[in-house]
């Protein structure tokens, strides 16, 4: 029950008066923010909590503070004609929002008051001052942001290594590894680089050795050629001296 909208109820005058002081107390006692407004949308009540939120942002404020009850509510707003619309119908409330006042955000609750007729009368606002809560949020965010960006490329370098390491594994050398950096993926990506040309070396250098064996062993191959045929002509001449020396 409202503020407004309990003095219309039908409960006995001293029980309404009673009741109305306690619920003012409770209301003016709440630990967050608190304001009604009529169908004009002018203020008709800040509880002191409000009143404690609004001296934090007074400077971005045409009016001051303790002079917003009696003040239209638009001052709070770049466009009052687009609030006007939601909290003039009933139907559209409750409603959430999130406004700008200069460089801090505002968050607003608004919900529909009625008198003991079930006419609408006005709105009550619950609202709170978000800005650094937002701020902390946005960061989370950000920061959730970066780190699925980082897993990311995380996933993509790892790959990359992956596919050059098996392929050195099949006998492919040639490839190299475009992963660089001064964390733990790019030292590693510098490792193997060094690893596989050092690799690369020792293959040329055995492929080197291997034409100079294969060189050495064609002259091998000549010589023995060589040393063969002058022993068959020596065994020639050998038979030939020893025909004649029979005759």
């Amino acid at each position: 029950m409202t503020l407004q909208s309990y003095s219309e109820s039908s409960a006995p005058r001293a029980s309404r008066s009673s009741e109305d002081v306690a619920l003012r107390a409770m209301v003016d006692s709440a630990p967050f923010a608190m304001m009604q407004v009529d169908r004009d949308l002018v203020v008709t009540y800040a509880n002191p909590a409000s009143l404690k939120l609004l001296e934090r942002v007074e400077e971005h404020l045409p009016i001051r503070a303790a002079d917003i009850v009696g003040t239209c509510i638009d001052v709070f707003h770049a466009r009052p004609e687009h609030q006007r619309r939601i909290l003039g119908d009933a139907a559209n409330l409750p409603h959430e929002a999130t406004i700008q006042l200069g460089p801090e955000r505002l968050s607003l609750r608004i919900s529909p008051v009625f008198d003991a007729a079930g006419e609408h009368i006005g709105a009550s606002l619950a609202w709170d001052l978000v800005t650094e809560k937002l701020r902390l949020k946005e960061e989370r965010e950000a920061r959730a942001r970066q780190d699925a960006e980082d897993a990311e490329t995380a996933a993509r370098r790892v790959a990359s290594l992956l596919e050059v390491v098996e392929a050195a594994a099949d006998g492919d050398l040639a490839r190299s590894i475009d992963v660089r950096g001064d964390d733990p993926l790019g030292q590693m990506g510098d490792g193997l680089e060094r690893l596989l040309r050092g690799l690369r070396t020792r293959m040329n250098d055995v492929r080197s050795a291997a034409q100079e064996l294969h060189g050495s062993s064609d002259v091998l191959s000549g010589v023995s050629q060589t040393r063969g045929a002058n022993a068959e002509e020596t065994s020639q001449q050998a038979t030939v001296v020893s025909a004649a020396a029979e005759q």
